[in-house]
């Protein structure tokens, strides 16, 4: 989990578990087709002689066996204790500001050598497919959102290891993965699977259905449907980067 400071944005989806597990049950699925079922990245394999056990802590990956806030440093009993951190779905907390203690927090879990691979929607990336611009009116706004979750993801994701080098981290390898087509509808409901959390924390925040906000994003999200059974969808590239901690 994270926390609250100021400089954080607030976490944009409800915490509705049935049907966040539902999203994120999908977005698994997705991630499995997107990286050909390797858990590992193929540098952090080729890193590892993987006939030997090796210490892995997963965060932000759905597996929730431990509740800690990522923005806080780790107990020292766990400090330079693994030989890999595994990162996944961690955009919509980060910003230019927290960036660097969530990765001097996970600097300190790693062993020396030891490698931290991420894997996440590269938001600026997000911009509407599939019909003509004027037919897909919601899915345009909808990217638009994305664009901007964290409002200033533009400013520090880049298309290489300089988000995670700057920390101090030595650079191994960057993919830019993309779905194919046959997978569009998959994610398609995870897209309209999260906007509705979003609305629900709206609503849950602003006193109830009434909220002017959330109607307008209930408006959109039925539209949105409407548009992707003609075929829009919503196009973004995945970042899978992989880095090591200094010997």
């Amino acid at each position: 989990m994270a926390s609250n400071p100021t400089d954080q944005p607030r976490y944009v989806f409800d915490r509705n578990h049935q049907r966040a597990s539902v999203r994120l049950n999908y977005q698994h699925f997705l991630i499995t087709r997107l990286t050909d079922n390797q858990l590992l990245h193929q540098a952090t394999q080729d890193h590892f002689d993987l006939t030997t056990p090796h210490r892995v802590a997963d965060i932000g990956t759905g597996t929730a066996l431990y509740e800690h806030d990522a923005f806080r440093t780790f107990p020292s009993e766990y400090h330079g204790k693994y030989d890999l951190v595994n990162l996944r779905f961690f955009m919509t907390l980060l910003n230019g500001q927290n960036l660097n203690q969530v990765l001097q927090n996970v600097m300190a879990l790693l062993k020396p050598g030891g490698l931290f691979q991420w894997l996440d929607i590269d938001a600026p990336s997000a911009r509407p497919i599939g019909l003509e611009p004027s037919s897909m009116t919601r899915t345009s706004l909808v990217a638009m959102m994305m664009n901007n979750t964290p409002p200033d993801a533009a400013s520090w994701i880049t298309k290489n290891c300089n988000m995670a080098t700057s920390a101090g981290f030595e650079p191994i390898a960057y993919d830019q993965l993309r779905f194919n087509d046959l997978h569009r509808p998959i994610w398609n409901q995870c897209v309209m699977m999260g906007l509705e959390e979003v609305i629900d924390g709206l609503e849950k925040r602003e006193i109830g259905a009434n909220s002017a906000s959330a109607q307008d994003l209930r408006d959109t999200l039925d539209n949105l449907s409407k548009e992707f059974q003609q075929g829009a969808s919503i196009d973004t590239t995945w970042f899978y980067l992989v880095v090591r901690k200094p010997f």
